[in-house]
């Protein structure tokens, strides 16, 4: 099965504080994988990272066999990722979740009708 993310030795820190450190995962495609953990042990922060929405601190993140250096890189795979939050206030374009998922399958239907 080909990995379409790895994350190696991954560490992230809010200011001062560490979030979490050492961090390795490897997702193949089409494979589920759950993230659990206790209040505040970094599960949204290491999200938001893999999603490209934040920065990390030290290690090595590839997204579909490329390597990866900072969080803007993953402006070329945005029509790959599909981001959805836990608090709908936080939602980027509509008033729910549904709403949400259901403009990204509307503009990936029109992309594909113009390729």
């Amino acid at each position: 099965m080909s990995c379409s993310l790895k994350a190696l030795d991954l560490s992230a820190k809010n200011g001062e504080r560490e979030i979490f450190r050492g961090v390795n995962l490897s997702v193949g495609h089409k494979e589920k994988v759950a993230i659990l953990g206790a209040n505040g042990q970094g599960k949204t922060s290491l999200l938001q990272i893999l999603g490209g929405l934040r920065q990390w601190g030290e290690g090595e993140i590839e997204l579909f066999g490329e390597k990866l250096e900072c969080a803007e890189d993953f402006v070329k795979f945005r029509h790959e990722i599909g981001f959805l939050f836990q608090n709908s206030d936080d939602q980027f374009l509509c008033a729910s979740v549904f709403e949400d998922v259901a403009f990204s399958l509307r503009a990936q239907n029109e992309r594909l009708k113009r390729a």
